[in-house]
């Protein structure tokens, strides 16, 4: 029994290793190819990526403070923060959730044309930031587990800007050359993840996907951060293209 439990913390960790480098690549690819989309809005894209490694790094610490509570680094955290803070990185992850789910809504706000999208969009970025406001100081488990509500409603409202996307897309006459947009390769792995993800949010609540949830959400992460390299990799060919030499 003790050898099941160590080789499932094994492929746990293992796994979240890998998620942590599809960030890391994405971020280097964002940042080699910096100046082929800094003038446009994907230019956020880049210090987002490194905001998102830099933000699962720290959510280590607790397991650093579980197998090396005597080491030099992690006193030195325990003299700057209360305990809550470095021996559980759930108040981490549900208030960078937030940032990351208003991120993307913000982001479909910049590229569509379609102002019925906009609003529809921007009062979901507003109806979040009420469901915040009200969730978070009620909640009774704040470092120990997800928020619901918050993510729930942010997680539906990403997966409702991406299908809006598609739909403009497939209503206007972009369809030639799609597949060498950067809009097209963010959405395409924006919607499989929340897609994916969102369905176990909502009924996380009531079935158990603890032995399964780690294995979905790296294949997640894969087609997520993936998708981001390809738009990155296709729009600098692209834009390579149109240099003269």
């Amino acid at each position: 029994m003790a050898a099941k439990k160590l080789l499932a913390l094994f492929y746990e960790v293992f796994l979240r290793v890998v998620i942590n480098l599809l960030e890391l690549s994405a971020a280097l690819v964002a940042t080699f190819t910096y100046s082929h989309y800094k003038h446009t809005y994907f230019k956020w894209f880049m210090p987002f990526l490194w905001l998102v490694l830099s933000v699962e790094v720290f959510g280590w610490l607790p397991a650093i403070n579980y197998f090396y509570p005597e080491s030099g680094f992690i006193k030195g955290i325990r003299s700057f923060f209360p305990a809550r803070f470095y021996e559980t990185n759930m108040w981490l992850f549900n208030v960078f959730k937030i940032v990351q789910l208003l991120f993307y809504m913000n982001f479909y706000r910049k590229i569509t044309i379609n102002k019925k999208f906009d609003i529809i969009v921007g009062l979901w970025m507003i109806f979040l930031a009420v469901t915040v406001f009200i969730s978070f100081p009620l909640a009774d488990n704040f470092f120990e587990e997800w928020v619901f509500m918050p993510v729930f409603v942010g997680s539906l409202g990403v997966l409702v800007s991406a299908l809006l996307y598609f739909i403009d897309v497939l209503r206007g006459d972009e369809l030639l050359g799609l597949t060498k947009k950067m809009t097209f390769w963010f959405s395409t792995g924006i919607l499989v993840f929340y897609l994916t993800t969102t369905p176990i949010i909502i009924f996380s609540k009531f079935l158990n996907f603890s032995q399964y949830y780690t294995y979905i959400l790296t294949a997640c992460n894969l087609v997520l951060y993936g998708s981001f390299i390809i738009g990155f990799i296709v729009h600098a060919r692209q834009e390579r293209g149109k240099t003269p030499f």
